[in-house]
């Protein structure tokens, strides 16, 4: 089983409305729409509705595309899920001790909902593409929404504000250095 390059860790169990999703896309500009289908956009009780398995983001210029592929698996009734989560708990396995490492450990054990993001490919023909802002709105809004942390594979994790959750910052400090240098400075 493959894994998703983008992968939403929720903790609460009821999905997140597409029109929350959708809401957050428009507020922030992006000429974007769900369909639940290859064809045409997802009814209004499609958009209300807390469950969803599959839904397309569509990028509404220049003209009408399909961007990123989003799914919703719940823990407990669907295989996918459980072997995502084992993968991305074998990720947070490797991490080193911190308070980040505590955050994303316990909400990977009180895990509900895994939301997968997957980039079509005329969002990968072109770096450019506005899509790739947008992408940000949907994976903080899924996050926010479902108590959650996002994993980005070969990048690590991220709160619901797009924050690292985990630094890679030496805190090693030098103190032969400072003594020699407040020695020269006496001289």
């Amino acid at each position: 089983m493959e894994s998703a390059p983008l992968i939403v860790i929720g903790q609460r169990k009821e999905g997140v409305p597409l029109h929350v999703v959708h809401e957050a896309l428009q507020e922030a500009g992006f000429p974007a729409t769900f369909g639940l289908q290859l064809a045409g956009d997802a009814p209004v009780e499609a958009l209300l509705s807390p469950d969803w398995e599959t839904a397309f983001l569509r990028w509404q210029k220049p003209e009408l595309h399909e961007v990123i592929l989003l799914q919703r698996w719940v823990l407990g009734s669907e295989s996918e899920a459980e072997d995502t989560l084992k993968l991305v708990s074998k990720e947070a396995q490797k991490l080193p001790m911190s308070g980040g490492k505590l955050l994303i450990d316990t909400v990977l054990e009180s895990a509900a909902t895994l939301y997968t993001l997957d980039t079509l490919p005329a969002l990968l023909a072109d770096e450019d593409h506005p899509a790739w802002g947008a992408m940000d709105i949907v994976l903080r809004t899924l996050a926010d929404w479902g108590e959650g942390i996002i994993y980005a594979e070969g990048e690590g994790f991220y709160d619901s504000d797009g924050e690292p959750m985990i630094l890679d910052v030496d805190l090693t400090y030098d103190w032969g250095t400072d003594a020699e240098e407040e020695d020269d400075d006496e001289a």
